[in-house]
């Protein structure tokens, strides 16, 4: 079609001809035991204290933008050989970790050990090979759009 896409629409089959779940399908994808119980760890702790404080609809929200950001950018980077929803979570942290510094009576704040121990995790991952094949692109723009969401929803909440 003569258009350049800084994702090869190529490496996402069937999403072009309407198949969209493809796009968080990676989320529900794990290679082994250990990183399902983690990620389902951190989806349980995160994602649970979102959604007593703001609801379903809103974590429902996060789980779909974190996962689809955080899979396009692992795409990006490393193509479509990967699966966990890692993304998700650090996604899920970035919103709660925002949130906590935008709007302290959110009742979303996270302990800043937590904080130091997740950012120093993020990392070690990144910039180490001790833990294995890490899912970075997926880590870092799950972070980035949970980030985001929270400064627009702190500052949109601010604003009214």
């Amino acid at each position: 079609d003569g258009v350049e896409y800084p994702i090869n629409y190529r490496q996402l089959p069937g999403v072009r001809e309407g198949q969209v779940w493809r796009l968080i399908t990676p989320a529900f994808v794990h290679f082994d035991p250990l990183h399902l119980v983690l990620d389902m760890y951190w989806l349980v702790l995160f994602g649970g204290m979102i959604e007593r404080v703001r609801g379903r609809r809103t974590m429902i929200g996060l789980f779909l933008l974190t996962a689809i950001v955080g899979n396009l950018a692992q795409l990006y980077l490393k193509g479509p050989a990967f699966g966990g929803m890692s993304g998700v979570d650090a996604g899920l942290f970035g919103y709660l970790w925002i949130t906590g510094r935008m709007d302290p009576e959110s009742g979303l704040a996270l302990p800043q050990h937590l904080v130091f121990i997740m950012l120093a995790f993020l990392v070690l991952a990144a910039t180490t090979s001790m833990m294995g094949p890490i899912a970075n692109g997926a880590h870092f723009g799950g972070l980035f759009a949970g980030m985001a969401m929270a400064a627009v929803s702190a500052t949109w909440k601010r604003l009214r």
